[in-house]
């Protein structure tokens, strides 16, 4: 599992799904986009706390904790699936 922390407007690209955090108070809200549509996840203090998870197409993320205005996640995906930080992945080649 990859642990990785985002702040509010940083992304991370997760095989072909794209996981952007919006906001971390007064909920913790994510925006997820997969095959050209766009869904938010929002999850309330109370639930961050409880560690719940996200389904991506290639691979499952947990929500660990909100830690000095960033979302630590943990990322479990298969090792063919790359996983990039947003800013990394424009100039990435397939």
């Amino acid at each position: 599992m990859l642990i990785i922390s985002r702040a509010p407007g940083e992304s991370l690209v997760i095989g072909r799904s794209q996981l952007v955090v919006r906001r971390l108070e007064p909920s913790l809200r994510l925006d997820l986009m997969e095959h050209g549509l766009v869904k938010e996840v929002a999850f309330s203090r109370k639930e961050v706390a409880a560690q719940p998870t996200v389904q991506l197409q290639d691979a499952l993320v947990f929500v660990q904790r909100i830690q000095r205005g960033r979302v630590v996640l943990g990322i479990d995906a298969p090792r063919e699936v790359r996983v990039l930080k947003g800013e990394w992945s424009a100039g990435a080649a397939g």
